[in-house]
C-alpha cells in the first residue's frame, strides 16, 4: 500500500489551547460504536461526565454545552479526556481530525484539511514548492493492486501539479492552461481510449506546449466576465452556512466587487495561491476514481480561486489564514456543499469552460 500527502504538513502538530478556531467548538461530534464501548465502560474520574454528557441515542454524540462546545472542552482550551486518559480515548472522529483521506486501490490519500487552522497556516506559509510524499505500508492481510484508472488519476494529478508550479507564467494562465487539460483529459477519459489519454497527459507534460497556447487563451476574453464572476459568487451565497460571517463576506463582495478586487490584485502573492491550488486538487481530484469526472473537479479548483481570493480581500481585521480556515468549514467540511458545487459545473453557464476562462483572462493583469 502506497500513502501519498503534501510535504508542507510534515510534521503537524495540534496548537491545542494556542487554537484561535477550536475545532471542539462549533461541530456536533458523533461517537463511533468501538469508543462507545469504551466510555460505558470507563470507571475513572470522568465516568459520571461520560454518562452525563453524551446523547447515547441512534447516532451517539456529545451533547454540547453553551456556545455549542464540546463538554470535554475546558476552559484552557484542552480537552479533558486526553489530560485524564490519554489520545487513546478520542473517539475516531477526534482522532483523526483534521486529517482527510482518499482511498483508491493499492493507493491513499491523506492529508490535512484547512478548516483547521494550525494546517491552513502550515499550508499558506510554506515557502517552497509543494511536493508529493510517499510511504510504503505493508498490509499484512494483502492488498489491492492499483488499476488503470488509478494510474490515471495519479498522472493527471501529477500533471496538474506541474501545471500549476509553473512559475515563469503568471498565475491565471496556470489555472486557464488547469481547466483545459480538465476538459481535454476528461473528453479523453470519456471517449476510453488509453492511447489518447496517455497522448494527452504527454502533450501537457510538455512545458513548450503548455506555453504555445498562452496566446489562445485570450479568445475567451468577454465582456460580460465580471457578472459571471459575480454569479459564482451568488452560487457561494446560496448553499447551506454555518457562520453568519460568511454570507455577510460574500454580499460585500458583490456590493463592493470592483474594490475588492482592485485589493485581490494590489496584494496578490503567487505561493500562496499556488499552494492553496495544489492543495484543492489534492484533496479533491482523486475523488474522480469513483465516477471518472476529471473536469468537475478542476473547476472546483477554479472557483475556489475566484470566491476565496476575494474573500481574502474583505477587511475586517481578519488574517488571510482565518479566510482560509472560515472557506473550508464552509464548503470542504460540508459534502453536501461540495456535491452541490460540482453537479453546477456542469448545469450552470458562469461555470462552463467558456465562462470561467473568460473571467481568468479578465485577471490576468494579476502576477
Amino acid at each position: 500500500m502506497k500513502k501519498i500527502g503534501l510535504s508542507c504538513f510534515e510534521g503537524f502538530v495540534c496548537k491545542a489551547g494556542d487554537c484561535k478556531d477550536n475545532c471542539c467548538i462549533g461541530w456536533e461530534i458523533d461517537i463511533d460504536e468501538a469508543t462507545l464501548e469504551k466510555y460505558k465502560s470507563y470507571k475513572g474520574a470522568l465516568k459520571e461526565r461520560f454518562e452525563k454528557d453524551i446523547c447515547y441515542d441512534e447516532t451517539p454524540h456529545f451533547i454540547l454545552g453553551e456556545h455549542d462546545r464540546c463538554p470535554f472542552l475546558n476552559k484552557d482550551g484542552l480537552c479533558d479526556i486526553i489530560l485524564d486518559s490519554g489520545e487513546g480515548m478520542l473517539c475516531e472522529i477526534c482522532d483523526k481530525h483534521p486529517r482527510f483521506y482518499e482511498w483508491l486501490p493499492g493507493i491513499t490519500f491523506e492529508g490535512y484539511g484547512i478548516g483547521c487552522e494550525k494546517a491552513a497556516e502550515m499550508l499558506l506559509e510554506y515557502d517552497k514548492p509543494i511536493s508529493f510524499t510517499e510511504t510504503i505500508i505493508t498490509d499484512e492481510d494483502g492488498e489491492e493492486e492499483p488499476d488503470d484508472m488509478c494510474g490515471i488519476v495519479l498522472s493527471a494529478l501529477n500533471v496538474a501539479k506541474s501545471i500549476l508550479q509553473n512559475r515563469d507564467a503568471a498565475f491565471p494562465y496556470r489555472l486557464m492552461t488547469l481547466l483545459a487539460f480538465g476538459s481535454s483529459i476528461q473528453n479523453a477519459v470519456e471517449g476510453g481510449d488509453f492511447d489518447v489519454i496517455d497522448h494527452i497527459l504527454t502533450l501537457y507534460s510538455n512545458k513548450d506546449f503548455v506555453e504555445e497556447k498562452y496566446e489562445g487563451y485570450m479568445r475567451f476574453a468577454s465582456e460580460n466576465s465580471e457578472q459571471a464572476h459575480k454569479e459564482i459568487v451568488k452560487i457561494f451565497r446560496s448553499l447551506e452556512s454555518l457562520d453568519e460571517r460568511w454570507h455577510k463576506h460574500l454580499l460585500l463582495m458583490l456590493d463592493y466587487y470592483d474594490v475588492v478586487l482592485r485589493a485581490a490584485a494590489e496584494e496578490f502573492n503567487p505561493q500562496i495561491w499556488e499552494n492553496m491550488a495544489i492543495y484543492f486538487l489534492f484533496r479533491h481530484l482523486p475523488g474522480a476514481y469513483h465516477d471518472e469526472d476529471f473536469l468537475s473537479r478542476i473547476k472546483f479548483v477554479i472557483m475556489s480561486f475566484l470566491t476565496n481570493g476575494l474573500l481574502m480581500r474583505i477587511y475586517d481585521q481578519e488574517r488571510i489564514i482565518d479566510k482560509a480556515v472560515m472557506y473550508s468549514k464552509e464548503i470542504e467540511y460540508s459534502d453536501e456543499n461540495v456535491s452541490i458545487l460540482l453537479d453546477k459545473s456542469y448545469t450552470e453557464d458562469c461555470l462552463s469552460v467558456q465562462s470561467l476562462m473568460s473571467i481568468l483572462v479578465s485577471l490576468c493583469d494579476i502576477q
